[in-house]
């Protein structure tokens, strides 16, 4: 793997904001809120918006009020307008607000030469609040206001007087007061989450004390401060939360450790669940370690256990060897330059007097398996620094042999692929004899079922995680699935010639519903076990027409597809596009199996 350094970034997440804050908690509900909306859940969204308090049906009406206000405003309708905005604001910001709905009827009787009537309305509306507003030092009051509307009364036209010669006019001032009071009602709801109730009296929610109206940055004085940098919630899109969780994901592809891999094409963005951190899939781009010691092919490898800190492997030599993977144990010193490490085994099982073909392990990693060419089933005790041989069975003969006696002499038929089944109880295995074999290992290795139906020979067993079903893959063409408790086989995968071809490997997805198959002359492909007409994706660009025992497989996280290929090279590819990832060379012969 390419180690490429982390990027940092510039503020950590943890420090981004305080989610104890409730503004924040009350902004989280809400999204939460408004996905499951979105998504048909009504029930549920009102549930968690009445656990949580967020009072969404007084907030929707208070919003359609405000829209009210606004449109009664631009109409000029005054004596509505005054009624509905007692209705809507609180009562620290009414008199405000009516100050300035009032002062803007008054400009426009000025203007429209309405002496008499301006005369009569300011002293009927505008009087009363001269001695609230001068009370208040935060509203925006100019000094001398009260008095320059009385000169007004004297004047042809409202620009003539000094304070208000920048007037706008009647249309453009009803849309500036209109948003000022529309923001104000607003501001209302981000400071208490919702909009004030019109009949509060607490003299604690004034404007001096809580800064409404204020012109501080610090400590509420500034009337945007809680408006910058947070949003308003009365604004919040539906898919806010989704939105909000890609870019959270946008975040940990960026500061990943594999980015330039990514960036490159290199490394498959796949993002299947959010219940994890992104993690990058980087394909491996050069040799790390060799791990020298066997006399002849190797054939077959494994992981062992779920920790795999180990790997066996085996092959033509018939001796089983256990790797270390922690580079710990068995190296033999780095080479000069960039070559990479030589590796030694830990330990040898030796058992076999036949080609191996395949081994397994269990999800512990406590005991291994292993199948030969003279019809030899194995199992191991694994430890640390040794193993030793439990039991042995030879499905030709069925006669089961213990540790320590020898192979009767003459010809027995391969057995090509041994897997464990999730109880850890029982091994299936399969073979040149078309038959598909389930083993009792708690009773000595007894064989419990021999499922028949296939018409060559089964290359590779596997089961789904629950182990009800058994997958056979079949030279004759065919994937057989089989019920692990009837025997009967229950679905065939490539019933129509040439579907699949001569099957050299089969791989079950970890849930179960997909089929990864290779074959000789053909493409790998995958299958959506849920609807077998047609393979989903097919991944080229391997040989596999010399060897009958090229396996494919998933890669980590099954994010990618792999396989070895005639001319010695791996091949990697993404498997949701199918795309060709990488090209890995080393190997001077065929590669048989390849493991991640």
């Amino acid at each position: 793997f390419q180690n490429q350094r982390p990027r940092t970034p510039i503020l950590n997440p943890e420090d981004a904001f305080d989610p104890n804050r409730p503004s924040i908690s009350s902004d989280i509900m809400r999204m939460i809120s408004l996905y499951l909306e979105s998504q048909g859940l009504h029930a549920s969204a009102v549930v968690v918006a009445d656990e949580a308090h967020l009072r969404r049906t007084e907030i929707a009406s208070k919003r359609d009020q405000l829209q009210q206000l606004r449109r009664l405003i631009l109409d000029a309708d005054w004596e509505s307008a005054g009624t509905l905005l007692l209705k809507t604001c609180a009562r620290f910001s009414q008199r405000h607000c009516l100050y300035l709905l009032y002062r803007q009827e008054f400009l426009e009787l000025v203007q429209t030469q309405q002496t008499q009537r301006a005369l009569a309305f300011l002293n009927k509306r505008l009087k009363p609040l001269e001695g609230h507003l001068k009370e208040r030092d935060g509203v925006e009051v100019k000094e001398g206001e009260f008095a320059e509307l009385c000169y007004l009364l004297t004047c042809r036209s409202v620009r003539d007087s000094r304070l208000f010669s920048s007037w706008p006019g009647a249309l453009r001032g009803r849309e500036l007061l209109a948003d000022e009071i529309v923001s104000m009602a607003q501001l209302e709801e981000e400071q208490f989450g919702v909009f004030a109730n019109p009949t509060t009296t607490d003299e604690s929610f004034s404007p001096q004390n809580k800064g409404l109206i204020n012109d501080g940055s610090k400590d509420g004085s500034n009337p945007l401060h809680h408006l910058q940098g947070e949003g308003r919630r009365s604004e919040m899109s539906s898919d806010r939360l989704v939105k909000l969780l890609q870019q959270a994901v946008s975040f940990q592809v960026e500061f990943s450790r594999y980015r330039n891999s990514v960036a490159r094409g290199e490394a498959p963005v796949a993002v299947t669940g959010l219940a994890a951190d992104f993690e990058c899939v980087a394909p491996p781009t050069a040799t790390h370690e060799i791990f020298q010691g066997h006399k002849a092919g190797v054939k077959c490898l494994t992981f062992v256990g779920a920790d795999a800190s180990t790997i066996a492997s085996s092959g033509s030599d018939s001796r089983i060897l256990l790797w270390a993977t922690d580079g710990d144990t068995g190296n033999a010193g780095k080479k000069e330059g960039n070559e990479p490490h030589v590796k030694k085994p830990l330990y040898e099982l030796g058992g076999h007097t036949a080609r191996v073909w395949d081994v397994a392990s269990n999800r512990s990693g406590s005991h291994l398996s292993s199948v030969s060419a003279n019809g030899v089933v194995n199992l191991w005790k694994i430890g640390k620094r040794e193993g030793s041989l439990l039991a042995s069975l030879n499905l030709r003969s069925n006669q089961q042999k213990v540790s320590g006696e020898s192979e009767s002499a003459g010809r027995f038929d391969d057995i090509y692929s041994v897997c464990w089944h999730p109880d850890g109880r029982h091994l299936v295995t399969g073979g040149h004899d078309r038959r598909v074999q389930i083993l009792d290992i708690g009773r000595n290795m007894t064989v419990l079922k021999s499922l028949a139906g296939h018409h060559a020979a089964v290359v590779e067993v596997a089961t789904n995680p629950t182990g009800n079903l058994i997958a056979s893959a079949s030279r004759d063409g065919t994937v057989r699935f089989w019920d692990a408790m009837s025997g009967l086989c229950v679905k065939t995968l490539g019933d129509q010639p040439g579907a699949i071809g001569e099957a050299t490997s089969m791989r079950l997805s970890r849930d179960g519903s997909l089929a990864l198959t290779s074959s000789r002359h053909g493409a790998i492909r995958l299958w959506d076990l849920r609807s077998t007409a047609k393979p989903l994706i097919r991944y080229k660009g391997h040989q596999n027409s010399a060897s009958s025992f090229l396996r494919c497989s998933f890669g980590v996280r099954e994010s990618v597809v792999m396989s070895g290929s005639d001319d010695g090279s791996i091949h990697i590819w993404d498997t949701a596009s199918g795309k060709p990832l990488s090209i890995l060379e080393g190997h001077s012969g065929a590669v048989y199996r390849c493991e991640w």
